[in-house]
């Protein structure tokens, strides 16, 4: 993620510098796109690189994102991103928003499919037309994840760490849920809380919402929202596809221009340009994901 965010930054001409742990990995970052790269970490880096004041981005391993955005809140950064999901439980997303309260840091979660042109582009729409119903899908690809060298803390946590990018995006679009059914069952060797979800509930705004998530069966990460005269699809989610009403035909929406998501990795231009112009519309806040927390301890059954 270090290396996607410089690449983005370079583009938007910024000055900054990447902080990483491994020389060799720095070293070779450093080479690649020809930018300033502090090897030694974090704990190093305060010591000799003055934070008061600074933006950062926090793109570090999960289950490290929130000691590192607490460490530079204590050294006085004026604002920070920090990737998603944050923090991997909500009683250290509570001390983050009360940590920044006290330092009076601006403080963010990415979460870059908020930021993808397909969803830009869907919420334009739906702010044309009668949101009714959303149907998503939550499936990951567990027989891939178990392989993953990352630690059994995060994978425990997976619907928090990573499944969350889905359920963001539906609600960022659809709005907070007001009530809600869920249902799991089965179990996975690294997810032992549960391996299949299904639930439904209405959202404030008063669409139905479903959703379903099979991690030990075929499937895929999968969005719907059905207006009175379309139906939007992102599946995948980088690309919006419409079926109106009346028809089965499903085919592209036209005169979306993806050109960022294709030159960057997906949202990450708009999310970054976004942050560091002040923009902070489409952001997730430290509050919104306390309440999100909750929604997705529920879906997963934590």
């Amino acid at each position: 993620m270090a290396r996607e965010y410089a690449r983005v930054l370079k583009e938007l001409s910024c000055d900054f510098a990447v902080i990483g742990r491994s020389k060799e990995t720095a070293n070779r970052l450093a080479a690649e796109l020809n930018i300033k790269v502090i090897s030694g970490g974090i704990q190093k880096a305060v010591v000799c690189e003055p934070f008061k004041g600074s933006t950062v981005i926090v793109c570090t391993p999960v289950e490290t994102l929130f000691n590192v955005s607490m460490l530079l809140m204590d050294q006085g950064v004026d604002r920070i991103l920090i990737e998603k999901p944050g923090a991997l439980n909500i009683s250290e997303v509570n001390a983050l928003r009360e940590k920044a309260a006290v330092s009076n840091t601006l403080v963010k979660i990415g979460y870059n499919r908020r930021f993808y042109q397909s969803t830009l582009e869907l919420v334009h729409r739906l702010a044309n037309e009668t949101l009714i119903a959303v149907n998503f899908e939550i499936t990951e690809w567990s027989h891939l994840i178990e392989k993953e060298s990352r630690s059994s803390e995060v994978k425990e946590s997976w619907v928090l760490a990573n499944t969350s990018h889905v359920i963001d995006l539906v609600l960022h679009v659809a709005g907070d849920i007001s009530e809600l059914n869920t249902f799991t069952s089965g179990s996975l060797s690294w997810h032992k809380q549960s391996a299949r979800f299904v639930g439904a509930g209405v959202t404030k705004n008063d669409a139905l919402i479903s959703y379903f998530g099979y991690w030990d069966g075929p499937g895929r990460w999968s969005a719907e929202f059905v207006t009175t005269a379309n139906r939007y699809i992102l599946r995948p989610m980088e690309i919006l596809q419409v079926q109106k009403k009346g028809s089965v035909e499903i085919n592209p929406v036209e005169n979306i221009d993806y050109d960022f998501d294709e030159k960057f990795k997906p949202g990450l231009f708009l999310q970054t340009k976004a942050f560091l112009n002040g923009d902070y519309t489409n952001f997730c806040s430290l509050e919104e994901q306390i309440s999100s927390f909750e929604i997705y301890n529920r879906i997963a059954n934590y």
